[in-house]
């Protein structure tokens, strides 16, 4: 059994989708298989990535930027841009909290998607 403390040996063996680590503790061998289920390109995975924090950049910056400019034209200086940084800030955090959940659901997704046989219809369900 592997444990934390024991000093490991990795080799990796696989190309990128798919690889197998081999682990030697003193004569012991395991193995473990990585595979990748993710089908996209490299090119679309970064520019998911891309898209979702420009996003939550957005939502930080662009409501402090409102507020000062209603701020100049109300002539209400310092509040309104205090109340958009704020809100911004609430904004933003509540995005990048539910980023994780966003994903795992992602996650389930796509392996629910593999487990499903050609024949089946996308509302059936059926595990193996």
């Amino acid at each position: 059994m592997l444990t934390a403390s024991d000093p490991m040996r990795f080799a990796v063996r696989g190309g990128s989708s798919a690889g197998v680590a081999v682990c030697g503790i003193d004569g012991e061998r395991e193995a473990i298989v990585i595979d990748d289920q993710d089908s996209r390109s490299s090119l679309s995975v970064g520019l998911d990535w891309s898209a979702r924090v420009t996003t939550i950049g957005l939502e930080f910056c662009v409501p402090a930027v409102l507020g000062h400019v209603v701020d100049r034209w109300l002539s209400t200086a310092p509040w309104l841009t205090v109340l958009g940084a704020l809100l911004g800030m609430a904004i933003g955090m509540l995005h990048v909290l539910r980023l994780p959940g966003e994903l795992a659901r992602a996650d389930e997704r796509a392996k629910a998607g593999a487990r499903r046989k050609p024949g089946d219809s996308p509302s059936r369900n059926v595990p193996d």
